[in-house]
């Protein structure tokens, strides 16, 4: 995803920093509507991170989704047991498709 707003999650953000997050443009306008997120601080249930970046929107549902909040965690700070990966992709003269 692109940036359009502070930084993206790097190799500097290791396990024993400050947890930080970096939301999309829809996550921004449902939690902080007409606000700058950047500095902001949430807890989503994981413990408390300051948005660093603000990326722009995609599709993560399908692709007709246009107004999903998405939160990306540095995977240092964030264990997860698994993690999912989805990809699109089209053949010659197809529709694009995603499959996770």
């Amino acid at each position: 995803m692109r940036s359009v707003a502070g930084r993206g999650i790097d190799e500097s953000d290791r396990a024993d920093d400050a947890r930080v997050v970096v939301v999309n443009e829809a996550f921004a306008r449902r939690f902080w509507p007409g606000a700058d997120p950047l500095g902001r601080e949430g807890d989503q249930g994981r413990g408390s991170a300051t948005v660093i970046g603000v990326a722009e929107d995609g599709r993560y549902r399908d692709l007709d989704d246009h107004d999903y909040p998405v939160a990306y965690w540095p995977p240092e700070q964030w264990r997860q047991p698994s993690v999912a990966v989805q990809l699109r992709f089209a053949a010659p003269g197809r529709r694009p498709r995603t499959r996770t």
